[in-house]
């Protein structure tokens, strides 16, 4: 597949949609690049990166339930 993209005014991009629609789905998907794709896509590659850099610290399901269990226990003595 190959990639096209258009800037421009707002009723442009619905009259092009429409006509990309029409074809069948498997030829073709349509992603709108709003700001909050890009600033979605931008949070991604960060979390990425770090993940690639080793910066990022992954937990099984059994830790993260004895880390909640632990911090549970701690407070749960304490008189609010």
């Amino acid at each position: 597949m190959e990639t096209l993209k258009i800037t421009a005014s707002h009723e442009i991009i619905e009259k092009v949609k429409d006509f990309i629609q029409s074809f069948q789905n498997e030829n073709v998907d349509v992603t709108l690049e709003n700001e909050t794709f890009l600033e979605n896509r931008n949070y991604l590659r960060k979390q990425l990166l770090d993940i690639d850099s080793g910066k990022t610290i992954f937990y099984s399901l059994d830790e993260i339930d004895s880390k909640l269990d632990a911090t549970l226990a701690k407070y749960e003595n304490q008189n609010i």
